[in-house]
């Protein structure tokens, strides 16, 4: 699968993050390598796309664009959260980890849908996981998170997509 993930065509995309999906509902995600997997999926999710671009003169019905596959990912991330009960575990608190590096500011919305319905279950269910030691992974310090945060929802339309946090 690593070759397969550095390709840069789309149908090939396409394709892989369809087998990531299949590979999660068969909980192979939650092995060694799972969070590489995950890892493209958010990838994806972060593409830059333009809706409404003009599609190009020779239309393919095959092609896949980068606004497919970006919407495509945001379903697989939302269903690999909600479906896959053992993905709780490969998710929560790794998808954290996309929150505030530039690269991916187009993830943060599915990323955060994730976040918040992991967080929301952990806490109803008191688990003890829902408390989140920040020195124990590479997590963005709560002051860096909070301050994204903050940051991108003074533009809730894109528009400050320039903006980024370093």
């Amino acid at each position: 699968m690593k070759l397969t993930i550095q390709d840069n065509n789309n149908k090939v995309k396409r394709m892989v993050a369809q087998v990531i999906s299949a590979m999660a509902h068969h909980d192979y995600l939650e092995l060694e390598g799972g969070e590489v997997m995950v890892d493209f999926i958010i990838q994806q999710c972060a593409l830059p796309c333009e809706p409404g671009t003009p599609k190009p003169r020779s239309y393919d019905p095959d092609e896949v664009t980068d606004e497919n596959l970006r919407s495509m990912c945001d379903n697989i991330l939302n269903l690999l959260t909600t479906t896959v009960k053992k993905m709780e575990d490969v998710l929560w608190p790794f998808l954290l980890e996309f929150t505030t590096p530039p690269q991916y500011l187009n993830a943060l919305a599915p990323v955060c849908r994730s976040l918040a319905y992991l967080g929301s279950k952990k806490q109803q269910a008191n688990s003890r996981g829902f408390v989140l030691n920040y020195e124990e992974r590479d997590l963005p310090k709560p002051q860096a998170l909070l301050t994204r945060l903050v940051v991108v929802s003074s533009f809730p339309y894109g528009a400050g997509a320039e903006v980024s946090l370093r």
